[in-house]
């Protein structure tokens, strides 16, 4: 697969020959139980010969008491005179009564002594007289018994620090003279030890229980046997060079060299025994069924101590094991190469040296981890920066095609004006249609550009060629729009200064029609008043005729009459006419009032019309001067409302220019950039595949990042 993940190796390495080195191996021998029956019977006879001693001397050494001694002791001591040295006080109380006993400190090993008639007889045990399988049970001969015999009375008299008689303890007292027995003489020394080791060479089987004091006087020796009963009993130095020389541990409990058994307690040895053929062969046997837990090894192949346990002298164990599988993993702190990938190993001996020193064969399965990119690593800032910049160049984009829209629904708008379309400004049309045509063009050249500058193929030389090319576009689309607008504005202020001419000239025939109307109700209003003023004329001459009546009827009045009756029909007369006479002087006063009236309406309606004759001259002068012929002041210093302007640098006044910032790098070419959160200049260029390794070098050495490899699903981390 073309995918970078985990590599899975497995390789199987053989130890087996490697070699240990001064170690304590466990025996995987079967343990043995000693047969005691040789033991039983030496015991059975010590016995015998204690319930047979009648006046007799017994000396009994021993470190504790054994009960069936114990027993005896009460049961012979009324004929025989009996000694115990020992260092066990639990039983003094009793068996004081029945003999002199002494306490000493330092007692090791256990043996009886019987004298009657001149003739000694012994018995001896590495411990004391009970039967235990680890210990060495015999019968002395008569010059052991003679060796401890002395050494018996010198432990008694001379070294014995209690002394109980019937019960109580009593002062030490010196030797007893009447038993005519000379003190012992030790005829052992250190040097007697070195020689007889040093006379058997690699033959001396040297056997040294804890705290043995023969210790200090082997370390000169080579070529022995030792029997340990503790593998801290020799120093590490003497068994890691004592190599010609054989260690192992028993559970035995006393010290000897060949047939020469040393008895010690408290770190001093106390007496020494020389064994007869006899007790030789009983100690041969002894040591043959003797378990052996563990033997020193100085080298040894590691495939020979398979399941076994090995004891380190620092104190460390451990098992040797036949095969043991390590999973493991390399994990690459930095990229490599496929090829150097699949060259990674593990260093195979130092793990097994630090893990598995006591394995045999190591089968590790381990996979080579690639360098994925840390956690702390996030998707660089240079993503962000394009983004916005792709934002930026499509808004430009968006916004250009949006004021195209505008433009051509200025087209739209101006078709609106059907009259000017179809007179005066029919170039209006013509021109709409070129600019039309050039902005379809720079629509269909943005639109390609919006489809070409994507997120992912942005890159500074073609964002720069896109924002130059915008850049025209905008400034075309800035220039049709304000010539878009300006030809507009021209429209619109044909449109108004037309409709405000066919208003002035509705006004003006209005105002001719008031005037004309005003004229003829005038005319009206003239001949009303003439009328009046001839009725007027009329009724002043009528009353004028009336007064004259009034004067005659008055004056013949005055005359007197023929008659009472005539009198009456004057009188008569006179007041009816003199009534008429006021009714028609009434009538005269209300008529001239209405003519004055009227004569004053004249008056007013004349001015008025004055006014309107005035004030339609100067509209028809208006109308001569004004709107003889529409007039354009183009507006210079009209902005374009392209909504472009948002992007132009406001500080330029010479030349606007489109503002998009533009990353000082372009994002890679193949792989995800990303950066450490708190170290923006630490970079890492993060691939998945081993075919963007050869391009993802030279963009990680163009982005100052090093190359890492995308963290994979877990079902996927395995190659």
């Amino acid at each position: 697969m073309d995918t970078i993940a985990n590599s899975h190796r497995e390789i199987t390495k053989d130890y087996g020959n490697s070699v240990i080195k001064n170690v304590w191996v466990d025996s995987s021998e079967p343990k043995q139980k000693l047969s005691i029956e040789s033991t039983r019977a030496i015991k059975g006879s010590m016995l015998e010969a204690l319930q047979t001693a009648q006046d007799s001397i017994i000396c009994l050494y021993t470190p504790f008491l054994d009960p069936e001694i114990l027993r005896l002791v009460s049961k012979i001591a009324d004929n025989t005179r009996i000694y115990i040295y020992t260092k066990d006080q639990n039983t003094l109380q009793e068996i004081s009564h029945h003999s002199l006993v002494r306490i000493g400190e330092n007692l090791a090993g256990s043996f009886v002594l019987i004298q009657k008639n001149k003739n000694i007889q012994g018995f001896f045990s590495t411990k004391d007289f009970d039967i235990e399988s680890n210990q060495l049970f015999l019968e002395l001969d008569s010059n052991q018994c003679n060796d401890f015999w002395h050494y018996f009375i010198t432990c008694f008299w001379k070294d014995a620090k209690k002394e109980y008689i019937a019960g109580q303890e009593k002062e030490i007292k010196e030797i007893n003279q009447k038993d005519f027995i000379s003190p012992f003489q030790n005829d052992f020394d250190t040097e007697f030890i070195t020689d007889s080791i040093s006379q058997r060479k690699s033959n001396a089987l040297i056997q040294l229980q804890e705290n043995s004091p023969l210790i200090d006087l082997l370390q000169d020796f080579e070529a022995c046997n030792f029997l340990l009963q503790d593998s801290k009993i020799l120093s590490d130095e003497i068994l890691e060079n004592s190599t010609t020389s054989n260690f192992v541990i028993t559970n035995i409990g006393f010290d000897s060299i060949d047939t020469d058994i040393f008895l010690s307690d408290n770190n001093a040895l106390l007496y020494r025994l020389s064994l007869n053929d006899t007790q030789n062969t009983m100690f041969k046997k002894l040591r043959e069924s003797i378990v052996i837990t563990k033997t020193f090894v100085h080298e040894v192949a590691l495939n020979e101590l398979i399941d076994k346990t090995l004891h380190y002298l620092d104190g460390t164990t451990a098992k040797v094991e036949q095969s043991i599988t390590h999973t493991d993993s390399i994990q690459c702190e930095e990229f490599l190469d496929k090829d150097e990938l699949e060259r990674q190993d593990l260093d195979y001996t130092q793990i097994w040296q630090d893990k598995y020193p006591h394995t045999c064969k190591v089968s590790y399965s381990f996979d080579v981890i690639p360098f994925y990119t840390p956690a702390h690593f996030t998707k660089a800032n240079l993503y962000n920066e394009w983004d916005n910049t792709h934002k930026a160049l499509h808004n430009a984009i968006n916004e250009a095609l949006k004021d195209i829209e505008k433009t051509q629904e200025k087209q739209k708008e101006l078709e609106g004006f059907g009259a000017l379309l179809e007179g005066v400004k029919k170039s209006f049309k013509q021109f709409f249609l070129g600019k039309n045509t050039n902005l379809k063009d720079i629509a269909t050249k943005l639109n390609e550009i919006k489809d070409k500058a994507t997120l992912e193929t942005l890159n500074i030389d073609s964002t720069q060629s896109y924002i130059k090319d915008l850049q025209e576009f905008a400034n075309t689309i800035s220039e049709n729009s304000g010539e878009i607008n300006s030809k507009l504005d021209e429209a619109k202020e044909y449109d108004k200064w037309q409709i405000s001419k066919n208003e002035l000239v509705e006004k003006i025939q209005r105002l001719q029609q008031d005037c004309e109307a005003k004229r003829k109700e005038l005319i009206n209003k003239e001949k009303e008043y003439k009328a009046k003023e001839a009725n007027l004329d009329s009724m002043q001459e009528d009353i004028q005729n009336l007064h004259k009546e009034c004067d005659n009827l008055q004056n013949e009045l005055n005359t007197p009459q023929d008659s009472k009756d005539k009198n009456t029909d004057i009188e008569s007369r006179l007041s009816q006419t003199t009534q008429t006479l006021n009714s028609r002087n009434n009538a005269y006063d209300t008529e001239k009032k209405n003519k004055e009236a009227l004569d004053k309406h004249i008056k007013t309606e004349k001015e008025k019309l004055q006014k309107d004759e005035d004030k339609l001259k100067s509209l028809n002068n208006d109308l001569e001067t004004k709107y003889e012929k529409f007039h354009y002041d183009e507006k210079d210093s009209k902005e374009s409302e392209s909504s472009l302007n948002y992007m132009y640098d406001k500080k330029s006044t010479a030349k606007r220019e489109i503002n998009i910032p533009i990353p000082k790098e372009d994002c890679p070419n193949t792989g995800v950039l990303k950066e450490d959160k708190n170290d923006k200049n630490e970079r890492l260029l993060e691939i998945s595949l081993w075919s963007e390794v050869e391009m993802a070098k030279q963009e990680a050495q163009r982005l100052k990042a090093k190359l890492s490899i995308r963290q994979q699903d877990s079902s996927q981390q395995k190659g």
